[in-house]
């Protein structure tokens, strides 16, 4: 049957050396992020890569394209193309040009909701902490003197405290009309 194997010819981490250390660096990836890092790094590489590859293309074609316009230049008049005959598709540039004002346009209407958005919100903040104040908190200081003098805020009267004032104000007007008499 079974094989025994005697414990004392397994390996044990005292006989190989070292015991593992934790890792306890918050700035160390884990096994995850790392991976997840490492990826990212070659996606962003491979991205960068190919941005410069279009980037040298470009510059290649600008270079052929400028000496073209310079060898059309040394040309007799006669011989010259117009600058025109040079434009490889006329109506990509009323295409762009149309693509960037729709984008205008589109960005216009985004930031003129977000505004409108922006005041609303600024009107309903007024409304609720600065209409109710009928008198904001005021300090004048002295300049010799170095007094001063604090009024207090106060906020307004509600509808019914201004008609329980008015009736006040009505009856002492028609208490002193009376004593007049």
């Amino acid at each position: 049957g079974e094989a025994i194997v005697p414990s004392n010819s397994l390996p044990s981490l005292k006989s190989e050396g070292d015991e593992p250390t934790d890792i306890t660096d918050a700035s160390a990836y884990s096994l995850e992020e790392a991976k997840q890092k490492e990826e990212s790094d070659a996606r962003e590489a491979a991205a960068n890569a190919k941005k410069m590859t279009v980037r040298e293309r470009v510059e290649a074609l600008r270079t052929k394209f400028t000496a073209l316009l310079e060898t059309n230049a040394a040309l007799p008049p006669s011989e010259r193309l117009p600058r025109e005959a040079f434009h490889i598709d006329p109506g990509l540039k009323e295409k762009t040009d149309a693509e960037r004002e729709a984008r205008l346009e589109d960005a216009k209407l985004e930031l003129a909701w977000e505004s409108e958005r922006n005041e609303l919100a600024l009107a309903k903040l007024q409304r609720h902490f600065t209409s109710v104040i009928d008198v904001e908190f005021v300090t004048l200081r002295a300049f010799e003197t170095g007094r001063d003098v604090s009024s207090f805020r106060t906020t307004k009267l509600t509808d019914w405290q201004r008609e329980a004032m008015a009736q006040v104000h009505s009856l002492i007007a028609s208490e002193q009309a009376q004593r007049e008499r």
